[in-house]
C-alpha cells in the first residue's frame, strides 16, 4: 500500500493515507499484531473510518515454525452503518505445483495443425 489504502465506493474508489502500529515480541522479534487506521478520509466519501487489525501466531508448517496471520478484523464505519469482517487462519501448508507449457508462434502452430491432420 505505498500510495495509501483503497476504499471502494458505489461511485468509484478513493485512496486515503493510513497510520498504524506494529507490536513485536522483544525477545524473539516475532510480529505479534498489526493495526492500520485510515486517516484523512474526504467528507464526501461514503466512509467515516476504516480499521484493520491482524493478530499473528506461531504455526508449524512442514516442520518449520513460522509466525503467520492467525486472526484478522476489518471494520468499515460508513454513513449508512458499520460493517465488520473477521477471519481466523489455521492449517497452513506448503503448496507445491508445476506446469509443463509449450508456446508456439505463427508458422509453428500452422505447421503443427497440418501434421495433426495426417
Amino acid at each position: 500500500m505505498p500510495d495509501g489504502f483503497l476504499l471502494a465506493e458505489a461511485t468509484g474508489s478513493v485512496r486515503v493515507p493510513f497510520k498504524g502500529l506494529l507490536l513485536a515480541d522483544a525477545a524473539s522479534g516475532a510480529l505479534v499484531w498489526v493495526e492500520i487506521q485510515c486517516i484523512e478520509i474526504p467528507r464526501e466519501s461514503e466512509y467515516i473510518g476504516a480499521e484493520v487489525t491482524v493478530d499473528f501466531g506461531s504455526f508449524d508448517v512442514v516442520g518449520r515454525v513460522l509466525d503467520l496471520a492467525a486472526h484478522s478484523r476489518v471494520r468499515f464505519r460508513m454513513k449508512q452503518g458499520d460493517t465488520t469482517n473477521e477471519a481466523d487462519y489455521s492449517a497452513y501448508r506448503i503448496a507445491e505445483f508445476g506446469t509443463n507449457s509449450h508456446i508456439k508462434f505463427g508458422d509453428e502452430a500452422v505447421e503443427e495443425k497440418k501434421e495433426d491432420k495426417r
